[in-house]
């Protein structure tokens, strides 16, 4: 018996490639700047160089939390814009 494939939508609008490193930047940004929050909190006296061999270590799970969190935003319907500094 053959199945038909069922085709399946996107729940997110496709990007530009340019929205892509937005995006990514973005959620780069989010996920450093909540988890550095969190580590002087718990790391009063840590250094600049303790700090970046932390990030190191926590970098691609905060990153992939953050990216998720921006997916859930947009799925319900917020839009980040980027403008000037």
């Amino acid at each position: 018996m053959v199945q038909e494939a069922k085709e399946t939508e996107s729940t997110t609008p496709s990007m530009t490639p340019e929205q892509t490193r937005q995006e990514r930047k973005a959620a780069q940004l989010l996920a450093f700047n909540r988890w550095r929050l969190d580590w002087r909190a718990a790391n009063p006296e840590a250094n600049k160089d303790d700090r970046r061999e932390a990030w190191k270590a926590a970098r691609k799970s905060e990153v992939r939390k953050s990216r998720k969190a921006l997916r859930a935003l947009v799925k319900r319907g917020y839009r980040l814009e980027s403008g000037p500094a």
